[in-house]
């Protein structure tokens, strides 16, 4: 009786061991994509517009201008986009 208590103890724990690093995987694939969506939203949206939605508040519409603006740095190139509020 005691063999199988022992026995059962340990596979649960091997079953533990085993959804603690799905779960870890799946906690890095998810962080994974929370930067790729913080990227994007950064890359589609005003600063300021961008920070009031991860705050969970309504933003107004407005109209803004969009400039792109080559850059240059010694390892690569990259095109970063300049987000301006329109005069209207």
């Amino acid at each position: 009786m005691l063999c199988v208590i022992v026995h059962n103890a340990s596979m649960t724990v091997d079953n533990m061991r085993g959804f603690s690093s799905i779960f870890a995987s799946q906690a890095g694939a998810l962080q994974a994509e929370r930067r790729n969506t913080e990227d994007l939203l950064a890359e589609m949206l005003p600063r300021s517009v961008a920070k009031q939605l991860r705050a969970g508040k309504s933003v107004p519409a407005q109209e803004y201008e969009v400039r792109r603006v080559a850059t240059v740095s010694a390892n690569r190139s990259s095109v970063e986009l300049r987000w301006f509020r329109g005069a209207n």
